[in-house]
């Protein structure tokens, strides 16, 4: 039976081997970026030992491949899967760092106007509210007491703005049916009553007003506070939008713009739990819960849990896919198009494909199979 051997040429699989052993070292120190933050055996270059004994296994599993030991495939996909996951870990951050620190800083500025707009409003709302009701007891008074001077005593006007009065103000006020029929005695008897009114408003002021004039006061403080930052923090935003340098993913938390988007989301915090006390109602979201530091997420760009998910959040964007096609070229197209283009074989005549195992890796390497021995 004849045998055709489909020759390459030694210095082709020479290349062939040195662009895998490329694409190899290229995941390899990738994969040792992102793996630092994990410092496995507790040592900061743990990540290195760790990053070289996958290469290792890698190289070893790829090469027996290529000799057509079909268990090492399973061996080289598993060590390749390594080094893509944590490849993503290096290259996501790097290369979209200063990306993703533009998308938070527009997501905090648009949120910044957004809260700051509806506390000027509320604050409003509740300062005039008080002040109307407060008005509205004044005008009632001078009515009431207009009605007595003029009438020299309750007639029905009087009688029914003194009802509206006690209803508003909580108090309980009779009606005086005498008629002050001299000048003094109506003197006396608008007097008399001007007393027991402005004391009533008083005690409304006191038991009712008294605490939702101390809660608009803390609402006003702490919306004066957030409207007195505000400027700087607009401004800081939107340098870090306009802002195109890289971002340094081993300093990232001491970056300024992180350090800046972190007061914004501490500020926005501080002052929505206020409004959520004081008001009874949960109206303003809040970015960190009790305890929580998860917001700004820009200050953990580099760690494996924030490439994840920010993946998965941003898996329909174009420069996404982008990172995720080079770490698939760089840990699996590479080596499995070099795969195929070294890997020697013999056709026999009835078509079935043989591939060499028997020669030596050298022997392979610069073209002398066994069976070019045997011819």
């Amino acid at each position: 039976m004849k045998k055709q051997t489909n020759k390459i040429p030694g210095y082709i699989k020479i290349l062939g081997w040195l662009i895998s052993l490329f694409a190899f070292a290229i995941g390899f120190w990738h994969t040792h970026l992102g793996l630092k933050e994990f410092r496995p055996l507790s040592w900061e270059y743990g990540s290195l030992i760790v990053a070289a004994i996958v290469l290792m296994v890698l190289i070893v599993s790829y090469e027996r491949a290529v000799s057509g030991i079909k268990i090492a495939i399973v061996f080289w996909i598993i060590c390749s899967t390594i080094l893509f996951i944590f490849n993503l870990n290096s290259f996501y951050p790097s290369y979209l760092g200063r990306k993703l620190v533009k998308e938070e800083a527009i997501a905090l500025s648009d949120s910044l106007e957004l809260y700051k707009n509806k506390i000027d409003k509320i604050v409003g709302l509740t300062g005039t509210e008080y002040l109307q009701k407060l008005q509205f007891l004044d005008n009632k008074k001078e009515n009431l007491l207009r009605e007595i001077k003029s009438r020299g005593g309750f007639g029905p006007h009087a009688t029914k703005e003194l009802q509206e009065f006690n209803q508003l103000a909580g108090s309980n006020i009779s009606p005086d049916r005498k008629l002050g029929k001299t000048e003094e005695s109506r003197n006396e008897m608008v007097s008399f009553f001007k007393e027991k009114l402005e004391k009533a408003i008083k005690t409304y002021v006191i038991k009712s007003i008294g605490s939702k004039e101390n809660e608009a006061q803390k609402l006003f403080d702490s919306s004066q506070e957030l409207n007195e930052n505000y400027a700087v923090y607009k401004l800081g935003l939107e340098n870090a939008i306009k802002d195109n340098t890289a971002i340094n993913i081993d300093s990232v938390k001491y970056h300024p713009q992180i350090v800046l988007m972190t007061d914004v989301v501490n500020e926005l915090d501080k002052t929505s739990r206020m409004f959520n006390t004081v008001r009874g109602k949960d109206e303003f979201y809040l970015f960190n819960k009790d305890g929580e530091n998860s917001q700004p997420r820009s200050q953990f760009i580099g760690t494996f849990e924030h490439t994840i998910n920010s993946l998965i959040k941003r898996i329909d964007k174009k420069d996404t896919w982008g990172v995720i096609i080079l770490c698939l070229f760089i840990d699996f197209l590479v080596p499995l198009a070099m795969f195929f283009l070294i890997r020697e074989k013999i056709e026999n005549s009835n078509s079935r494909t043989v591939y060499t195992s028997n020669a030596s890796w050298w022997d392979k390497l610069m073209g002398r199979d066994d069976n070019n021995f045997n011819n």
